[in-house]
């Protein structure tokens, strides 16, 4: 599963690089993290309080 980050840049205005119109930000290098999840089903309470999915879970590829 891969994990992606928006990694923009900060905006800084007071640099003087900025001003010259010379705005370069070099990109981290991309990380993939595997996490461990525990996706259990609704549990009474949570079905009498109309709580709704926050994941969808795709069995045939073990992903969330």
């Amino acid at each position: 599963m891969d994990i992606e980050k928006n990694l923009d840049a900060p905006k800084d205005t007071t640099t003087a690089s900025e001003s010259a119109g010379n705005n370069r930000y070099i990109k981290p290098a991309e990380t993939k993290v595997q996490v461990a999840l525990r996706v259990r089903p609704f549990i009474q309470k949570e079905i009498l309080d109309n709580e709704q999915k926050c994941v969808k879970c795709f069995t045939e590829t073990n992903q969330v």
